[in-house]
């Protein structure tokens, strides 16, 4: 497999899956689950790979459906990915990171930071930063508390977004496609 066949298969999955989530975010119920999280990797991000599947397996046993839980370059940093991190108010090189919305036309994102590479066996997964927002976020969905506060969940880090709502950043991102 030549190297440019792979980016070219990173772009074209990434972006099927952007246009997936947009048509997923629109269309869904905006009341329903009360967080969105969207994981920016490269394809090398093992560690990162196996927290999103620790949140899918949370969100769907909660309900949380494909627009609240997305994962971009997996199959190796593709333009999705590259466009995605300024828009989102990240730097360029914030891979791997996680970035949690509460609804879809929120204008800022809590982002954590997730460890780039492989697992470290000898890590305790309890003790992550991830483990604690992923806890936090179980509790609030669990006892059907208000709208979920993201701002107030422990390890994140506050950023904005550049241009307004999520779901419209999104809806420019896949406008601007030649």
């Amino acid at each position: 497999m030549s190297h440019d066949h792979s980016d070219s298969h990173a772009n074209n999955h990434d972006w099927d899956k952007l246009s997936r989530w947009h048509d997923d975010m629109t269309s869904a119920d905006p009341g329903g689950f009360p967080v969105f999280a969207v994981f920016l990797v490269s394809g090398e991000d093992r560690d990162a790979h196996d927290v999103f599947r620790a949140f899918r397996a949370s969100f769907e046993e909660r309900g949380g459906g494909f627009q609240n839980l997305v994962i971009f370059g997996q199959h190796g940093v593709s333009e999705t990915v590259g466009d995605l991190l300024p828009r989102l108010g990240m730097r360029p090189d914030a891979i791997p990171s996680l970035a949690l919305f509460g609804h879809r036309d929120a204008e800022s994102v809590q982002v954590l930071p997730l460890t780039q590479g492989n697992p470290d066996p000898a890590r305790d997964t309890q003790s992550q930063p991830w483990r604690n927002v992923l806890n936090q976020v179980e509790e609030a969905i669990d006892s059907q508390g208000p709208q979920l506060d993201l701002a107030s969940l422990q390890g994140m880090v506050m950023c904005k977004t550049v241009s307004g709502p999520v779901v419209e950043l999104v809806e420019k991102l896949l406008a601007d496609r030649p």
